[in-house]
């Protein structure tokens, strides 16, 4: 498993705010984003994901770890709330067939 700060992924995962930085763990197949809310105030989050620098070929499904909600599939783009002072984890998965 590789660990990337949110000081060390580069263009692999950018969001539209120096307000939500992200950091991820990654491993064949799969990938865990931890977005991060640092604002006052909640925020709707977009962001772009370079699936090929991931690893990731698809069929992708990006899910959210904690509720199961299913945030895009087939996508490098993710729109997403996340609230204030809070984090949401994304679940990056190539799907096996």
């Amino acid at each position: 498993m590789e660990f990337a700060g949110y000081w060390a992924t580069g263009d692999v995962a950018v969001t539209d705010s120096a307000d939500t930085p992200v950091s991820l763990y990654r491993r064949p197949g799969s990938c865990l984003l931890a977005v991060v809310n640092t604002a006052k105030r909640d925020r709707a989050v977009a962001m772009e994901l370079d699936l090929d620098s991931l690893g990731l070929a698809p069929p992708v499904t990006l899910t959210d770890l904690l509720t199961g909600e299913a945030l895009a599939e087939d996508t490098n783009l993710i729109r997403m709330p996340v609230s204030r002072r809070n984090f949401r984890l994304v679940n990056a998965k190539r799907e096996q067939h």
